[in-house]
C-alpha cells in the first residue's frame, strides 16, 4: 500500500532506491517524476479531442454501436497527473479506461462460451430524471497451461527523452518481468530505438537472465524514430511468425517520436497495414512533461492493440504479473457493442465514454470493419444514462438520424454482441450473442454499480462534462467512504478514494 502512503501524506515526494534484480541491478521507486529540466511551463504532452456524445432521441437513433475498448491508460496517467501535483487536461480523461482499469464481480463466462454478461438499472445519482444502465461483459480466464505460445518483440525506446527515472528505469523493469514468465515454447526479441533501431538480444525462457542482463544494459540518447524500429519490430515478429500461436509487438516508450515519419495518420497506416498479418500490438507509455498519448492510443487502436501507461513500479509488477496473459492473449478480436433501444419504452439515452470508439450501424454487421481486441479475462464495463418514456426531460434536438428502426415490440433494450475467434481469418463470418436487457428491479443498486457510479461521477468532474448534473467530489469521497467495506478487498479501489481526496485537496489551495 505504498502509494496509498503517498496520498495520505498529501506531499509527494519521490524516493529512489538501488534495487537488485537477478541478471542486473535497475533503479526502483515509487511514483514518478518530470524528466531532468521538464517543467510544467514545458508540458508538450499531446492528448487526442473528445467530444463527448450527448443523448440522443430513441425514436431517431434506436441503435447505439461501438467498439470495445480494455485499455486503462487514461486511468493511470491522470492518477499521476493527480499525485504529481500537475493539470489534468480533460482530454486525458477517457471515462471508459476509468471503468475498465478496475476489477469487478463478474461471473465466469459458462463451460463453452467466451463471454458472459451482467447487466443493472437504477437510478442515476447525478441525474433524478434519467436511469443508469451497466452491462459488464466478462471474458473467459485462459489457464495457463492452455495458452498458445508466444512470439514476442519488445521494442524498447532509448531515445534522449527516456533518460528519466520514471521512463528507461521503468521499462527495464517491465521487460525483465516479462522474461521471467515466459514459458517453455515461448520466445522473446527485443531491439532497442533512438536514431536507429538496433537488434539487443532474444531467446526462450532458457535465455531468461541473459535477456535481462542485456536490458539492464540500455542506456538513453539520440533521438527517436520510432516508425522505423515499428517496421523492424513487425518484420522480426513475421520472421518468427506462429501459425498457432499469439504474435505481438510491443513498443514501450513516450511516444515523443521525432525522427522520420510521426503523425497519428502515418503511424495508424503503419499498423493498420501490419495488423492485418495477424500481428498484434501492445503499447506502454512512460514518462512525463513531452508525453504522447495521442499516438499511443492511435497505435494501439488501429494496430489490433492494447494500451496502458505504467506510472509506477506497482503497476508495472500489476501489468506482468496478474494482468500479463490478459495483455498478451487474445480470446476474441474484432468486438463489436450494440444496442438496441426500444422507442415505446426509451425516450432517449447517452453512451458514457467510448466517443473514440463510435461505429455506424452498419458496421455491426460489416465483417470488414474493425474494432478492439478482447484478451483472457479481461471485462469490458459499459454505461448508459437513460431518459424514460413519459419523462419530462427535455432532449436537445439532434439532427440526422431516422433510417435505423428498431427491432423490438416488448422488450425495453436488447444488448448484442459480434466477435471473431482469434484464429478467424479477415472476412470470415463473426459469431453473436444477444440478450434482452431486464429493466426489473431498478429501485437498488449494488455495491459494484455504486463504485462504477462514483468513479464516472469523479471522471467527468476532471472532465468538466457538462453532464456530470449534480456531481460533486465531496459527494464520490462520501459515496465511496460508505462503501469502504467493498473497497478493502481491493487495494485499487482503496487507492481511488484517496486519489480523490488528494485531488480535491489540491482544488482549495
Amino acid at each position: 500500500m505504498k502509494r496509498c502512503l503517498i496520498v495520505f501524506a498529501l506531499a509527494f515526494v519521490l524516493t529512489l532506491s538501488a534495487c537488485s534484480y537477478a541478471g542486473g541491478s535497475y533503479d526502483m521507486w515509487d511514483g514518478a517524476a518530470l524528466a531532468p529540466g521538464q517543467s510544467e511551463s514545458g508540458n508538450t504532452e499531446e492528448y487526442n479531442e473528445i467530444v463527448e456524445q450527448g443523448f440522443l432521441p430513441a425514436s431517431q437513433f434506436p441503435l447505439s454501436t461501438f467498439s470495445i475498448d480494455v485499455d486503462t491508460a487514461s486511468y493511470t496517467n491522470v492518477r499521476n497527473l493527480i499525485l504529481e501535483g500537475l493539470p489534468v487536461e480533460q482530454d486525458a480523461v477517457r471515462i471508459e479506461e476509468f471503468l475498465n482499469y478496475f476489477d469487478y464481480d463478474y461471473e465466469q463466462p459458462a463451460d463453452g462460451e467466451a463471454f458472459s454478461v451482467r447487466t443493472e438499472v437504477a437510478s442515476t445519482p447525478w441525474n433524478p430524471k434519467t436511469q443508469l444502465l451497466s452491462i459488464g461483459i466478462q471474458g473467459k480466464t485462459v489457464a495457463a497451461e492452455e495458452l498458445a505460445p508466444s512470439n514476442l518483440v519488445v521494442l524498447v525506446d532509448v531515445s534522449g527523452s527516456m533518460d528519466a527515472i520514471n521512463k528507461l528505469p521503468l521499462v527495464k523493469r517491465a521487460v525483465c518481468l516479462l522474461a521471467d514468465r515466459m514459458q517453455a515454447d515461448d520466445y522473446l526479441t527485443v531491439y532497442a530505438y533512438s536514431n536507429a533501431c538496433r537488434y539487443i538480444t532474444g531467446g526462450g525462457a532458457q535465455q531468461a537472465d541473459q535477456i535481462k542482463r542485456a536490458v539492464n544494459a540500455l542506456s538513453a540518447g539520440g533521438g527517436t524514430g520510432g516508425y522505423n524500429a515499428l517496421q523492424i519490430a513487425y518484420d522480426a515478429a513475421a520472421q518468427h511468425y506462429l501459425a498457432l500461436g499469439n504474435n505481438r509487438v510491443i513498443i514501450a516508450s513516450d511516444g515523443d517520436f521525432n525522427i522520420g515519419p510521426s503523425s497519428q495518420e502515418e503511424l495508424k497506416a503503419l499498423v493498420q497495414s501490419k495488423g492485418e498479418s495477424g500481428i498484434y500490438l501492445t503499447c506502454l507509455g512512460f514518462g512525463r512533461g513531452n508525453y504522447k498519448d495521442n499516438r499511443m492510443e492511435t497505435m494501439a487502436q488501429y494496430g489490433n492493440g492494447n494500451y496502458y501507461y505504467v506510472d509506477s513500479a506497482d503497476e508495472a509488477d500489476r501489468l506482468f504479473t496478474s494482468g500479463l496473459s490478459g495483455m498478451l492473449h487474445v480470446i476474441a478480436k474484432d468486438v463489436k457493442v450494440q444496442l438496441d433501444f426500444n422507442p415505446a419504452f426509451v425516450k432517449g439515452y447517452r453512451l458514457i465514454g467510448y466517443d473514440n470508439r463510435l461505429l455506424s450501424s452498419e458496421d455491426f454487421a460489416d465483417e470488414r470493419a474493425d474494432a478492439g481486441e478482447m484478451g483472457s479475462g479481461h471485462r469490458v464495463t459499459v454505461l448508459y444514462e437513460v431518459v424514460p418514456a413519459g419523462s419530462d426531460f427535455e432532449l436537445a434536438p439532434v439532427q440526422g438520424g431516422g433510417t435505423d428502426q428498431s427491432s423490438l415490440t416488448d422488450q425495453v433494450a436488447q444488448l448484442r454482441v459480434r466477435y471473431r475467434l482469434p484464429d478467424q481469418q479477415p472476412g470470415e463470418t463473426s459469431r453473436e450473442f444477444v440478450r434482452d436487457i431486464d429493466w426489473a428491479g431498478s429501485d437498488g443498486m449494488s455495491q459494484t454499480l455504486r463504485f462504477q457510479a462514483a468513479l464516472t461521477q469523479f471522471a467527468m468532474i476532471l472532465r468538466n462534462s457538462r453532464y456530470s448534473g449534480t456531481s460533486t467530489l465531496t459527494g464520490c469521497i462520501e459515496e465511496l467512504e460508505a462503501l469502504s467495506a467493498y473497497l478493502s478487498s481491493d487495494p485499487q479501489k482503496v487507492e481511488l478514494l484517496n486519489l480523490v481526496k488528494l485531488y480535491a485537496q489540491s482544488q482549495l489551495q
